[in-house]
């Protein structure tokens, strides 16, 4: 259907849908340049929604990479699980229209990740969404672990850390046994207080 000035009903809903999800996302701490840039909503419309919705202008830069923030083994494997997360929901979604790079997808996979993990979270949406738009990218990807037999989170960026560079998994459990090695061995000479 098309409306006086030649603009069709179907373009003012999808207008409607790209807003809803651009508030989602700046809500959720998303930089208005990055939803910008998934959305295809004005950069002053989505600063302006920043503003009412946080109380501040947008400030700062976004980083270039999601390994500038996933600095410790815990937040690499919380970005493994959301990427595990988003892969699950892409392939629910497989046989429609909706493509990889949807926003709405993201949301949908964030929606998962945060019921699933709620208690143990500490990767905000707006992490989360730097590792999608990496993952996507191929700056991460996720690789399999046979000693462990998980999936991890790997980047092969030269600045990246170590945490995302061998399985997090077995760096965890390896730090786990070196811990609670001098208690093992105090126990066995029998001194005091180590229980």
């Amino acid at each position: 259907m098309t409306g006086k000035r030649g603009w069709r009903l179907s373009d003012g809903y999808e207008s409607i849908e790209k807003l809803e999800v651009a508030a989602l996302l700046i809500a959720g701490g998303v930089r208005p340049t990055n939803v910008e840039a998934v959305t295809k909503v004005c950069k002053h419309r989505l600063g302006s929604l920043w503003k009412e919705m946080h109380g501040h202008p947008a400030k700062g830069q976004t980083p270039a990479f999601a390994y500038t923030f996933l600095r410790s083994g815990h937040l690499a494997k919380q970005a493994g699980l959301f990427i595990q997360c988003f892969l699950l929901t892409v392939h629910q979604v497989k046989h429609t229209e909706i493509s990889r790079d949807d926003p709405k997808l993201f949301l949908s996979a964030f929606g998962l990740f945060h019921s699933l993990y709620s208690p143990w979270r500490s990767l905000r949406m707006e992490q989360a969404f730097y590792v999608w738009r990496d993952f996507r990218k191929g700056a991460l990807q996720t690789k399999f672990c046979s000693r462990c037999q998980a999936d991890y989170v790997y980047s092969m960026h030269q600045d990246a850390p170590d945490c995302l560079r061998t399985c997090q998994h077995c760096r965890s459990i390896a730090a786990a046994k070196k811990k609670s090695r001098p208690r093992r061995l105090a126990r066995t000479m029998g001194q005091p207080g180590t229980e």
